[in-house]
């Protein structure tokens, strides 16, 4: 019995691991792409002026998206594109021929949507408190009856 609990205890601590271990890469990968945007528009933006614009995105961005770990993935991604900071970046840079930040902000989104899928939840909460009872239950009648089964035949 002790060999089958360390089976599945193993198994449920490798599953959690690999989850906040694909959390923290894109976490990692977003912000890196979030300073580098950053850079771009300290460089490209800084004499014109839509430069606190951009700026102001940029903080919109991280206050309300990327530290919000606390609120599900399915809610960050339902904004609309007007509330959105990056659409209002690509906005104030789009002038002709799309630019080196036009590509940052694409890199980001794609980075924001690794991050968004890594935090989501694999299991609906009733799936999971059920999935777990009925384990924990089996897994408590399988105890009583392999120790009731041990009793009868040392007493015999």
């Amino acid at each position: 019995m002790s060999v089958l609990f360390s089976i599945l205890a193993g198994n449920s601590y490798t599953s959690l691991y690999s989850q906040n271990e694909a959390i923290f890469c894109a976490l990692f990968a977003e912000v890196s792409e979030a300073k580098a945007l950053m850079e771009q528009i300290a460089l490209v933006c800084s004499g014109r002026p839509f430069y606190r614009s951009a700026l102001e995105s940029i903080r919109r961005y991280v206050e309300r998206d990327l530290r919000r770990l606390d609120r599900p993935p399915s809610i960050l991604c339902a904004c609309k594109p007007r509330d959105d900071p990056l659409e209002s970046i690509l906005y104030l840079t789009s002038v002709g021929v799309p630019s080196a930040v036009y590509e940052t902000v694409r890199s980001l989104r794609q980075r924001r949507g690794d991050r968004l899928g890594a935090v989501q939840r694999k299991l609906p909460p009733v799936q999971c408190r059920g999935a777990t009872r009925g384990a924990v239950g089996k897994v408590w009648v399988g105890m009583w009856r392999v120790g009731r089964c041990w009793k009868d035949v040392s007493t015999s």
